[in-house]
């Protein structure tokens, strides 16, 4: 299955579940069934289930361990650049909280001192995440 084949199958079968009805808290139904029917069909992925901190996240890992995330736009709330289905390299989405690569909880100790990687995530996330872990009074 090509790229745009694939990303074709997802967002139909996404527009099925879903309905027109907002991504937000989907990811599980959405991307498990889908899953399973792409393993179905020939192409080799597993289900991933992350800790984004405030909540999981579900999406799918193909063979080559590029993402596709059938809900990635139920993140546009805070930043909005995701699309409905995202096909690619693994993004902050797909990290842990734990995980030094998820720029938005990764890496605890430089998010309390203020050194946390944010580029590329705007003034937003400098001002709403950055700033005030760095405030708060050494333990």
């Amino acid at each position: 299955m090509t790229d745009a084949e694939l990303i074709e199958f997802a967002s139909e079968f996404r527009e099925g579940i879903l309905g027109g009805k907002p991504s937000r808290f989907m990811c599980a139904a959405v991307s498990w069934p889908l899953a399973s029917l792409l393993g179905l069909s020939g192409v080799q992925c597993e289900c991933v289930e992350v800790d984004l901190g405030d909540c999981n996240h579900i999406w799918i890992k193909l063979a080559d361990g590029r993402a596709l995330d059938p809900t990635a736009d139920q993140f546009n709330m805070m930043w909005d650049k995701y699309p409905p289905v995202y096909l690619g390299e693994r993004i902050e989405l797909h990290y842990d909280c734990t995980d030094e690569r998820n720029p938005w909880t990764g890496n605890a100790k430089a998010m309390e001192t203020g050194t946390a990687k944010t580029e590329g995530l705007g003034a937003e996330h400098d001002s709403a995440v950055a700033k005030p872990f760095a405030q708060k009074e050494p333990s």
